[in-house]
């Protein structure tokens, strides 16, 4: 009698490896606090800007400054634009803030730090640079005035005014698309023949 047994075995195998960006992630609260001298008013007018590299972030006109005041601005429209392609070139830019003071007192002040060292603590930019690899959905500043002090004789330099500001950015890692990997796929066939007893 002839036995006839068939087994087909279908083996296949796949995985899915995620890759995502390996950029650290960078400081995204920083401070660009400035103080600056002479003020002759306890209400000065002010013109605070942020910028990096060529493009302009922020301009703020503060008139009749006082103590304790908070001002925010969001960055919408082409300025937004403009500010996400430059924090995502992945070239170390100079970032710039500057307050000038416009009554009367002479001239201000302005600090620029490279994009690494604001946002990675390391002016190398070996830890990285800026958002490169990031989707960036805000960028909004914080400003308050937390100090005046009035100089009114016609040459004194101590009088000084001091800001608090604060540029958050809203950045989340953009990830790569997924990758299949077919690591194996095959048919295995298996047949067995019974023999014939007498």
């Amino acid at each position: 009698m002839k036995k006839l047994l068939i087994y087909l075995l279908m083996v296949s195998m796949f995985f899915v490896m995620c890759v995502t960006s390996s950029n650290a992630y960078p400081n995204t609260s920083v401070d660009l606090g400035l103080t600056a001298l002479v003020v002759h008013s306890v209400t000065p007018d002010l013109f605070y800007q942020v910028s990096i590299g060529d493009v302009i972030l922020f301009s703020l006109l503060i008139e009749n400054a006082e103590v304790g005041q908070h001002f925010s601005d969001i960055l919408t429209g082409a300025a937004f634009d403009s500010g996400v392609a430059k924090l995502t070139d992945g070239l170390n830019d100079w970032l710039t803030a500057g307050l000038s003071i416009m009554d009367g007192g002479l001239g201000g002040a302005a600090s620029a730090s490279k994009e690494s060292y604001l946002f990675f603590d390391d002016p190398t930019g070996a830890s990285g640079i800026g958002f490169e690899g990031f989707e960036i959905n805000r960028v909004s500043l914080d400003l308050d005035v937390t100090s005046i002090e009035v100089d009114n004789t016609v040459t004194g330099f101590g009088g000084h005014v001091t800001l608090s500001s604060i540029m958050t950015i809203d950045a989340a890692p953009v990830p790569e698309p997924a990758t299949l990997l077919l690591l194996g796929s095959g048919l295995v066939g298996l047949a067995g023949f019974g023999r014939k007893r007498r």
